[in-house]
């Protein structure tokens, strides 16, 4: 099952040239970036239109020929090319990190396929949460993709039918050292933007993905492992009214070592994803925000329609992200509830102290955090939609205030 949901995650991985299945050893970082040569050609085609958004952005501020309108259009689509940036860095720079983790899911798996019919409701419910988020998100991005591409199309084409004039518009607002409307360099500048775009989606979808699949995968096997040691002790019990201990507490020691295994498997993704996800939770704000504003300020309605995207991925990006951070903290910190609600007491007292060991390092959860700043759970999700909420306040006043109705 665990690789079968991977192969979602490789495919957008693929795409834009970061395999998963790529094991560096003592590579560098720049050893590693030649042998992914895709990826830096892919790296080099967006951060043009990065540069020329960063371009475009200051000469209008130092100028004030932009407008409020201009400026919270661009921000969107800067915030996302930057954070995809981030996303695919760190997933070079810890390729070795995902190679382990993927690695020890698999022996988890492996370890655990015996028939479990009392949790079998359970791993189907998890899957099916996981495959219908992630078509959901990239139903999301792809409509994005779609209304970005065909809204400009649709722009110029209203514009000459109703003043006769033809003036050639783009996806993005991005400075260019040319005429980008001058119809021999308008098709090509055209392509590259939505090829950006489809780049910069795919560097923040498909590590996205593998983070949502992982913590998924993690989960159920902690639910295994609540399930496991309660048994377990329940055997214990019964085999301590026999006068057999060992195999029992045999048992036992190997789901300690699965509990380390999963403890470790936490520490891994927190290695490959603490950095890139301060830099989520950063700018969430910021973008819901943003992306809300445009939907309300902009008049043309197929201009509308990929910022509802916008802000459809940034609010469901930014909640998943959470939720599967949260689930990782109530799972982990359940194990220790399942020894302490088993038949712990009907043990030996050697076999007890290993149960109060397990029961203890349980009670410290597995967390996910963004660098260490703030954990990553659903409170952290309140918090952003409430930043969120106050800049949005702010970029009404402020543009009402201008007159900008």
């Amino acid at each position: 099952m665990f690789e079968k949901a991977l192969r979602s995650a490789n495919f957008y991985m693929r795409v834009i040239g970061i395999p998963t299945d790529i094991r560096d050893g003592n590579r560098t970082l720049m050893e590693r970036l030649r042998n992914r040569w895709f990826y830096c050609i892919n790296f080099l085609w967006l951060n043009t239109d990065v540069a020329g958004e960063i371009t475009w952005f200051v000469k209008g501020l130092l100028s004030g020929s932009s407008t409020l309108i201009e400026n919270t259009y661009l921000i969107p689509c800067l915030t996302l090319c930057i954070l995809g940036n981030v996303k695919t860095f760190f997933t070079i720079k810890y390729a070795n990190h995902i190679i382990d983790l993927v690695a020890i899911l698999k022996d988890l798996e492996i370890k655990n396929n015996a028939a479990r019919k009392n949790e079998i409701g359970i791993v189907k419910e998890r899957l099916k949460f996981l495959t219908t988020s992630n078509k959901f998100l990239l139903f999301v991005i792809g409509t994005g993709i779609i209304a970005f591409g065909i809204g400009p199309l649709m722009l110029t084409a209203s514009i000459y039918f109703s003043s006769g004039d033809m003036k050639l518009k783009l996806p993005f607002l991005i400075w260019y050292p040319f005429d980008s409307s001058d119809i021999r360099y308008w098709p090509f500048v055209y392509v590259h933007q939505v090829w950006s775009a489809c780049i910069a989606c795919c560097a923040v979808y498909g590590p996205d993905c593998f983070y949502f699949t992982s913590c998924t995968f993690i989960h159920i096997h902690f639910i295994h492992l609540q399930n496991d040691i309660t048994n377990v002790i329940v055997e214990s019990s019964r085999a301590r009214k026999n006068g057999l201990y060992r195999g029992c507490h045999q048992a036992f020691l190997e789901l300690t070592n699965r509990h380390k295994d999963l403890i470790r498997c936490v520490n891994l993704l927190e290695i490959i994803y603490s950095k890139s996800t301060l830099v989520n939770v950063v700018s969430s704000s910021l973008l819901i925000c943003v992306t809300g504003f445009n939907v309300m300020a902009i008049d043309f309605l197929p201009l509308i329609a990929p910022f509802t995207s916008f802000l459809a991925l940034g609010l469901v990006q930014t909640y998943l992200l959470c939720y599967y951070g949260d689930t990782i903290m109530c799972s982990s910190t359940e194990v220790s509830d399942a020894v302490y609600n088993s038949t712990w007491y009907g043990t030996n007292i050697s076999q007890m102290r290993d149960y109060l060991f397990v029961m203890k390092r349980a009670q410290k959860p597995c967390k996910l955090t963004a660098c260490g700043f703030s954990d990553v759970n659903l409170r952290t999700f309140s918090r952003i939609l409430s930043t969120a909420w106050s800049y949005f306040a702010l970029l009404i006043t402020i543009y009402r205030g201008n007159g900008q109705q």
